[in-house]
């Protein structure tokens, strides 16, 4: 920025981990001065669900904006982050399962949620030029002339140069960007792309200490049959027709992390009601019995919640771009994902860190600002929303429900099923999110001075 600028006023809607992220580096060129000021829904700082796996291109990210040694902190298991990390696939729909395969999911820390969270806000906190407010819901975005006006819902408004949506799957800020392009461009077609749409899975997530799994497993496999596998290996898949089970350690290996996960394609593609996004403390005998002809390894896992809670696993329809005029969305609010990579988190993060470079630029001031935003777009839509379709088709495929290019039926011939996981697992940890930064800078650079 030149000096005869005022500071960017940057409005962060969404102070969860990609919010957080993006505060961060913003933040790590110390000669930046942005105002940032962070808006939170809620009145504390709080994460919804339990474990998250954090792949060797986010914690280079880490490295870069000054939080390696939290990160390796909250590690379980207090292991060089570069160990490659191995995903083992069994077939267990039936009595005597067997193993699939093993990939390498790349370099890999698993964290529990709300650590990881707390950790980007103790971070953010000793910035001076970084302001967090809570319990801010969005209500509403009004262009007036250069500026963005926001209203919330207890009645407050602020005003800001650039507003970032990093608000989830729902998204106001994906639904006001659209909007305002539809009308700027006159495609009203770009508002029926506003709302989250199901996946075609739901998902029971658990978490519960590790000796109720130990007490079950003896139960189904006998005091003799040693550990379950779950405490020898770190990313465990079981798979069968229209099911398939997650599980890892995490809380410093005192908690099991489980995800449940059940195919219903019959409303893939559908608009959920709000009450059926996330249902707590459901029932779940009814998941306990399906799960009676699996393999004992998957049965213990099972077996061993007392209470899980019930997500429909919503997706963002691809977007054409992430940023319009001076609003931009990133991580859920841009692409939200199913699961079954273990990456929507990881994805969050990096269109965090590519935009807060490019945001850094030297050169991005009010009058070239959205064109700093539209190089954000550019260098992130491609990557972000290629895992978000191969995280559907991992899931698909891990559900035996998957359709290969050019057939018109489920594809159970086991050699090309596993070889297409494991060709999606070997793709995605590649590369340097640096690559991205250099793309949009580049961009910036090329565009600006036209």
């Amino acid at each position: 920025m030149g000096s005869q600028e005022s500071p960017l006023r940057i409005a962060i809607i969404g102070a969860g981990p990609v919010g957080l992220a993006l505060a961060s580096t913003l933040v790590m060129n110390k000669s930046s001065t942005h105002c940032i000021t962070l808006y939170e829904a809620t009145a504390e700082l709080r994460e919804v669900g339990a474990g998250i796996t954090i792949s060797g291109r986010t914690f280079a990210i880490a490295r870069a904006i000054g939080l390696e040694d939290a990160f390796l902190g909250m590690d379980q298991y207090k292991d060089d982050p570069q160990d490659e990390v191995e995903y083992t696939y069994r077939k267990s729909d039936e009595p005597v399962g067997h193993p699939l395969g093993k990939a390498s999911f790349g370099h890999a820390m698993f964290f529990h949620r709300a650590q990881f969270r707390d950790s980007l806000a103790s971070h953010v906190a000793t910035f001076d030029q970084v302001e967090l407010k809570l319990g801010k819901r969005l209500q509403n975005v009004e262009r007036v002339g250069e500026e963005n006006h926001l209203s919330f819902a207890d009645g407050t408004s602020a005003v800001a140069d650039v507003v970032i949506g990093a608000d989830g799957f729902k998204s106001p800020m994906r639904h006001a960007m659209l909007r305002i392009a539809a009308e700027d461009l006159k495609q009203p077609s770009l508002n029926e792309l506003a709302p989250a749409v199901f996946s075609g899975q739901w998902v029971y997530r658990a978490t519960y200490p590790v000796n109720r799994l130990r007490e079950t497993w003896q139960k189904f496999a006998g005091t003799d049959a040693g550990e379950h596998r779950v405490f020898k290996e770190r990313l465990l898949l079981y798979s069968g027709e229209k099911n398939h089970i997650g599980a890892y350690l995490i809380a410093n290996r005192t908690l099991v992390n489980i995800g449940t996960f059940l195919s219903d394609v019959s409303r893939a593609g559908k608009v959920m009601p709000e009450n059926e996004h996330v249902q707590a403390a459901v029932d779940i005998s009814h998941i306990k019995k399906s799960f009676n002809d699996w393999e004992p390894e998957a049965r213990a896992l099972i077996e061993a919640m007392n209470e899980a809670s019930l997500w429909a696993i919503n997706v963002v329809q691809s977007l054409p771009f992430f940023a319009h005029d001076r609003i931009a969305v990133l991580g859920d609010a841009a692409h939200a994902m199913t699961p079954h990579l273990g990456n929507g988190v990881n994805q969050g993060i990096e269109d965090a860190y590519v935009l807060g470079r490019v945001l850094n630029a030297p050169g991005v001031n009010r009058s070239t600002v959205h064109l700093a935003l539209q190089a954000y777009s550019k260098s992130r839509l491609p990557r972000a929303q290629a895992v978000a379709a191969a995280s559907m088709d991992m899931g698909r495929l891990m559900d035996w429900q998957y359709t290969f290019p050019g057939e018109n039926n489920f594809n159970t011939d086991k050699t090309r099923q596993v070889g297409a996981i494991m060709e999606i697992i070997n793709w995605v940890p590649k590369g340097d999110t640096e690559d991205e930064v250099k793309v949009a800078l580049d961009t910036f650079a090329t565009t600006a001075s036209l």
